[in-house]
């Protein structure tokens, strides 16, 4: 058995006993305890690599996994230059709830955005004493690992423009100087092609 086949068994063994749990706390909490509302809290984040900050927000979007789950009032937020955002979502009754987030990328010039899927699994559990619901918030990336909600952006300015980029979008003034700058190096070489033409003559 390799590390990744049993990386994935430990994680499906995981899921299995916390489903078992689940289970187990909702046939008991059916009398235990009466019904409340908790919160369970999901917070994103984004990291820019380089100096440049965009003008406009990205956006994160969180989707139910199933029909008919709890979500937060919004299930769009947005994050301003670096920062993030939290998905805050009520829940009544102790069960399994599977979501997935992403970033909706706001497409500005020569920016990158992330655009990695995660899939996030939120326990609600009773607590030790049967008295209270208590929210676990599990995050997985595309390759099942777990990890935390962050988007990686980036920008690259843009690439040195070539005279000829320069002449065609109406840049004038730095074409003149090239040409000038060529026209007068092509003198020189004709003038000191003359003037050795003379001494051999």
């Amino acid at each position: 058995m390799n590390y990744r086949n049993g990386k994935q068994m430990l994680k499906r063994a995981l899921r299995l006993g916390i489903a078992v749990f689940v289970l187990f706390s909702m046939v008991i909490g059916v009398w235990a305890a009466p019904s409340e509302t908790v919160s369970a809290r999901i917070p994103v984040n984004q990291k820019v690599a380089g100096t440049q900050k965009p003008s406009t927000a990205v956006r994160f979007r969180i989707e139910a996994e199933e029909k008919g789950i709890p979500m937060p009032a919004e299930q769009e937020i947005a994050a301003e230059n670096t920062g993030g955002g939290v998905f805050e979502i009520p829940y009544t009754e102790p069960g399994t709830y599977r979501y997935r987030v992403s970033q909706i990328t706001g497409g500005e010039k020569n920016w990158t955005y992330d655009k990695t899927v995660y899939s996030v699994e939120v326990y609600v559990l009773w607590n030790d004493t049967m008295t209270a619901l208590t929210p676990h918030v599990i995050c997985y990336n595309e390759a099942g690992e777990k990890t935390d909600l962050t988007f990686q952006n980036g920008y690259q300015g843009p690439k040195a423009q070539t005279i000829g980029q320069l002449v065609k979008t109406g840049d004038q003034s730095e074409a003149g100087v090239w040409m000038a700058a060529a026209v007068a190096s092509c003198a020189a070489i004709l003038g000191l092609y003359a003037k050795r033409k003379s001494q051999k003559e």
